[in-house]
């Protein structure tokens, strides 16, 4: 499930970075970019209860990210 995914996720990096404090949760994923795909997914992790904010972008975003630094 999407809710059990994401907070056995976010437990692990929080284990691992104990001084930085994590704040959102961006999803790249192929389709993410439009309208619909966003509000479904949206609307699958307002279901889960956490205090990081969700983004949902298309997958090419995380490509600009991991190659440049700061996705500049």
């Amino acid at each position: 499930m999407l809710s059990d995914l994401v907070n056995e996720t976010m437990k692990k990096i929080q284990l691992k970075n104990e001084e930085n404090c994590l704040e959102a949760v961006v999803c790249c994923l192929s389709g993410g970019g439009t309208k619909m795909a966003q509000d479904l997914l949206l609307k699958e992790f307002s279901k889960i209860e956490t205090q990081y904010k969700v983004f949902i972008t298309n997958d090419a975003i995380a490509t600009v990210f991991t190659a440049f630094k700061e996705g500049k």
